[in-house]
């Protein structure tokens, strides 16, 4: 067991942002695995509050592990996170885990172990010499790359990593918290979360779900404007700003419903309240490619049925009529063809997918991508290049 870990990224905790969900749930399972852990966010009032109330982690239902220290590193434009977090961290741990870039790179000179975790190479290219960071990955034994997705991997072996300095990790899920969904005893079918929501009359016809970002390339515009395919469907989005859904909710007609971001722990819920799950994404913009979606994992761990878009990144982990219905990126028509597929199948079709669905999930917990990071920089440090 390693004695002390740094875990440092430029993430605010809470917040409704993807990469604030799955840092802490790095933290709370790699925890166990440590004996110290010491952790630095980007700071902010709010954050320091949080801290000081004991309410950190709450917001996405976990609780902060005894022995993970949270710090928080000054992120100014004068004086941004990576830059401050240089001086403000340990010089020596065992091993140091970071998401930047910058830090990854600076460390790695210095002769450190670490591990950076890449969700976005093109945007790693911008923050640093890629030349210089695999050079400096390749001196250091204990050093080297966590590629979210195979094709985060492919692109850092295609600038000349060695393979053996890196890990295709994808992003995880925790099982206990989205396998079990809770339903009222008034209406047994449903759990109600909707709508808490959006009130009963989202329940008049069978509910579309999409949870996220609204940004443009994760489909968001698209799936609203998909409705007037779907006469009978009921489309329900949650995610975003207040004025994201207010501009985008402009759009549309009345079976669309909209919502801003909510508590990640409050998820789950949601996802069981729904008949069926979209992941809507465009075939374009800097991050399709090479994504490693929360909700991917979260969706299938919660057996509702999904409907993807079928994007090169997601085809290792969903297989087309095994564990997902697939549907070609921005097409309405297709949208709505696997929708029929869907609604055409019969109950023990339907169970045999939910079984499918959650078994693909069980592969891909928090705590086994934890266990799988740590064991195989073990391995690391003792490869030389």
């Amino acid at each position: 067991m390693l004695n002390h870990v740094v875990y440092a990224s430029n993430s605010k905790l809470p917040s409704r942002h993807a990469n604030s969900v799955q840092v802490a749930h790095m933290v709370c399972a790699l925890a166990p695995l440590v004996r110290n852990l010491d952790v630095y966010l980007a700071d902010g009032l709010s954050r320091l509050l949080h801290r000081w109330t004991g309410r950190t982690f709450t917001h996405y239902g976990l609780h902060k592990p005894a022995n993970a220290q949270i710090h928080f590193v000054a992120n100014r434009r004068h004086k941004p996170f990576d830059t401050a977090a240089l001086t403000a961290l340990p010089k020596q741990a065992d091993l140091f885990i970071t998401r930047s870039a910058p830090l990854a790179l600076a460390w790695a000179e210095h002769g450190r172990s670490v591990l950076f975790e890449s969700h976005v190479p093109p945007r790693d290219a911008s923050a640093v010499d890629i030349s210089r960071l695999i050079a400096a990955m390749r001196a250091v034994p204990g050093a080297g790359v966590i590629a979210i997705s195979e094709a985060v991997g492919a692109t850092y072996m295609s600038w000349g990593l060695p393979a053996h300095k890196l890990l295709i990790a994808h992003d995880g899920v925790d099982i206990s918290a989205f396998a079990c969904p809770a339903h009222t005893s008034a209406n047994p079918g449903r759990s109600g979360a909707l709508a808490r929501l959006f009130g009963a009359r989202i329940y008049e016809r069978p509910v579309m779900l999409y949870t996220g970002s609204l940004s443009p390339q994760k489909g968001a515009m698209f799936l609203a404007q998909a409705a007037t395919s779907l006469p009978d469907t009921h489309i329900a989005l949650v995610g975003g700003t207040a004025e994201e859904c207010t501009a985008l909710r402009a759009q549309t007609g009345p079976a669309v419903f909209i919502h801003s971001s909510i508590a990640h722990k409050d998820i789950p819920a949601l996802l069981h309240d729904a008949d069926m799950l979209v992941m809507p994404y465009l075939d374009s913009g800097d991050l399709i490619p090479f994504m490693s979606p929360l909700k991917l994992f979260e969706y299938l761990a919660s057996g509702t049925p999904v409907l993807a878009a079928d994007v090169p990144v997601l085809r290792s982990i969903l297989d087309p009529g095994r564990n997902c219905q697939t549907f070609t990126p921005g097409s309405a028509k297709a949208l709505h063809q696997a929708v029929q597929t869907l609604r055409h199948m019969t109950q023990p079709e339907r169970q045999t997918l939910q079984t499918r669905q959650q078994d693909t999930a069980a592969h891909y917990t928090w705590a086994q991508r934890a266990q799988k990071i740590l064991a195989w920089q073990q391995e690391l440090g003792g490869c030389h290049d």
